[in-house]
């Protein structure tokens, strides 16, 4: 890999040192810090080729990238700390770990009688983890 953007990953492709392809972040468990650093040697197979533009898109195996979601099997019922990324209709938005990303829903804050200034953006949080579905990239929280 020789450069990283928000969108994905530019890729040096083995046996032609002419070849060059680009792989999404579709399909990473971590889209904010999951990737690896340049220069990092990945595996993955060619999705798709463009002969008019020579252009190779890739499917990255994550596999072999960290998964920072593995770090929470097993810990519904754990207290851990956050930062709120977003408030919304449908809940407060809070980042825990590396990366992930789970909902703390309206219905657990009025549950709660939780005072709105605490779940400002920005603002580091206590959070319980009530769900977990690393499958679908799935995480629920109530407030700690």
């Amino acid at each position: 890999m020789y450069r990283r953007e928000r969108f994905g990953v530019f890729l040096d492709l083995d046996g032609d040192p002419e070849a060059h392809g680009f792989a999404d972040i579709a399909g990473a468990r971590c889209r904010r810090h999951g990737l690896p650093e340049v220069g990092t040697r990945i595996s993955g197979r060619v999705r798709q080729h463009r002969d008019h533009n020579t252009q190779i898109v890739v499917a990255l195996d994550w596999s072999a990238i960290h998964d920072p979601w593995r770090d929470f099997n097993g810990r519904v019922g754990d207290a851990v700390t956050g930062t709120v990324t977003s408030v919304a209709p449908i809940g407060v938005f809070v980042v825990v770990g590396e990366c992930i990303e789970g909902l703390v829903p309206s219905e657990a804050l009025a549950a709660r009688r939780a005072a709105t200034a605490r779940w400002a953006e920005g603002t580091p949080v206590r959070v319980r983890i009530t769900e977990l579905d690393a499958d679908r990239l799935r995480l629920v929280f109530a407030p700690a």
